[in-house]
């Protein structure tokens, strides 16, 4: 019989205390994200810019800023790709997953929102005009 190569490449285990520093990074990384956009200013300004220059700048630096804490947690366990499930497995099954799980989420929000909407008006908390108000009012500040 012949011998079939793992999936998995074997590789030797990372010490606990490497892992801890590792998740307390990131956490730490959302915590301060979280932090900073809910005591930003409270102005009625898009989050992004209004050209596609600024929202590829704005893109350019999340994505470094989050790469440098992951490549910085990477450093401290010293994790492998299997240990981090990154390794590619040569087809389109993650794209496609990604691209599912994404519109069923904006499904899944939008009828979350639609059940609370109904729940609010059936249990007569706010009227049509009052929801229809609160909406126009907290819409994001998206501009042609």
């Amino acid at each position: 019989m012949e011998s079939i190569p793992p999936l998995i490449h074997e590789s030797k285990p990372i010490r606990r205390w490497r892992w801890w520093i590792h998740l307390i990074l990131i956490t730490a990384y959302i915590f301060v994200v979280t932090v900073v956009g809910l005591t930003r200013n409270k102005s009625y300004q898009p989050a992004l810019s209004r050209h596609v220059g600024g929202l590829l700048l704005t893109c350019t630096i999340e994505l470094l800023c989050f790469g440098f804490v992951f490549g910085m947690a990477w450093l401290a366990s010293r994790a492998s790709l299997d240990d981090l499930l990154l390794r590619w497995r040569a087809n389109v099954r993650p794209v496609l997953l990604g691209a599912v799980y994404s519109v069923g989420l904006r499904i899944a929000l939008g009828l979350v929102s639609a059940v609370v909407a109904v729940g609010l008006l059936a249990t007569r908390l706010m009227t049509t005009d009052s929801l229809q108000s609160f909406f126009v009012k907290n819409r994001p500040g998206i501009t042609p």
